[in-house]
């Protein structure tokens, strides 16, 4: 469950931080520039590797094989993504 909340939470906390920065004119425009969302879910998936890298040297396993099938299956929606545009 942590593979699957914790890409969804940094993603919004990079769209937040880029609205307050930049405004809600240029946080819209952002958005529909193309290949922006591929690469932003990218970008939040980063947080499930370095998770993976703790979970590991911590011994739990477990937890390091749902977050390697997680940042797979968000590895396949980035492909979608960016094979429908």
């Amino acid at each position: 469950m942590v593979g699957l909340f914790l890409p969804m939470v940094v993603f919004g906390v990079i769209l937040l931080l880029y609205y307050v920065q930049k405004g809600p004119e240029s946080f819209v425009a952002y958005l529909r520039f193309p290949n922006v969302l591929p690469r932003l879910i990218s970008l939040s998936t980063l947080a499930n590797g370095v998770l993976f890298y703790f979970a590991l040297r911590s011994e739990r396993y477990y937890l390091g094989r749902g977050l390697l099938g997680m940042t797979i299956l968000y590895a396949l929606l980035i492909f979608i993504l960016i094979v429908a545009r």
